[in-house]
């Protein structure tokens, strides 16, 4: 596949806003390596590229990539899983043959995959419904999901009415076998965040030492029982006659002392 576009929707200050064109091509000289066009920020670009791809295995992970947007007058990082799926999509090939693929959310560098939520998702969803078509497909956050907002709910429907699919999603990897064939051997492991991994380390660690306190303190009366000096036993009564016996052989046994001269 030499080219792959999603679109995502962007709100202006003081515009409707409007449904921006991202697409993703591949470069046979960038090997492993991202590019931008048309004002997209490089470094930003190839953070969310990169965490993406955490855990692929297999030759398709280095491709290199062009990323060109047709208007790169827009401010966020909303477009990342956009982005994500484009890459994804461009590399593996497309699942079936659907329509447009609109996403909204953001793919945080230290997130390994990860759909973080979005602010003002409704304002988005109303773009969307303005621009929908049959066939689309809508990708979004799943954590910005609230059954409990009616306005949210009602451009849900309006949005499936259309003939648009819907797709809550909390990791990029859940596109596999919807937007890209089921070939892309992510590993089994599941995403971790060092530093949540680390809090973890930190609160069994420390549990563990409460319980281990806990424990020598529960111990201490039986070891101070334990611990103590032996009381020194009762002297025994000797009867006269064996007294008498007793002496008796320590005289004997005494050395008698030399006389001087």
């Amino acid at each position: 596949m030499e080219a792959a576009d999603t679109y995502f929707p962007s709100i202006h200050a003081d515009k409707a806003g409007e449904l921006i064109k991202l697409t993703c091509f591949i470069s046979e000289d960038l090997k492993g390596i991202t590019k931008t066009i048309s004002g997209l920020d490089d470094q930003a670009v190839r953070y969310i590229v990169g965490a993406s791809r955490y855990g692929e295995n297999s030759a398709l992970s280095g491709i290199g990539v062009i990323v060109s947007v047709n208007n790169p007058h827009f401010s966020g990082r909303s477009y990342g899983l956009a982005l994500a799926l484009a890459d994804k999509i461009l590399r593996y090939g497309k699942a079936q043959n659907n329509g447009r693929i609109i996403a909204t959310g953001l793919v945080e560098p230290d997130g390994c995959g990860r759909v973080d939520g979005i602010q003002s998702l409704n304002n988005k969803l109303r773009l969307i419904v303005d621009h929908v078509r049959s066939g689309d497909s809508i990708w979004f956050p799943q954590v910005n999901l609230d059954t409990n907002d009616k306005e949210q709910q009602q451009l849900l429907r309006d949005i499936r009415a259309a003939g648009a699919n819907l797709h809550a999603i909390s990791h990029v990897n859940q596109g596999e076998g919807l937007l890209w064939p089921e070939t892309t051997k992510v590993n089994e492991e599941p995403a971790r965040q060092p530093k949540v991994a680390k809090r973890q380390w930190l609160l069994a660690t420390g549990l563990l030492l409460v319980l281990l306190v806990a424990s020598l303190l529960l111990l201490k009366p039986q070891m101070q029982h334990l611990w103590k000096a032996p009381v020194a036993s009762e002297p025994m009564e000797i009867e006269p006659g064996v007294r008498q016996q007793q002496v008796s052989r320590q005289t004997e046994n005494q050395e008698t002392p030399v006389p001087l001269s």
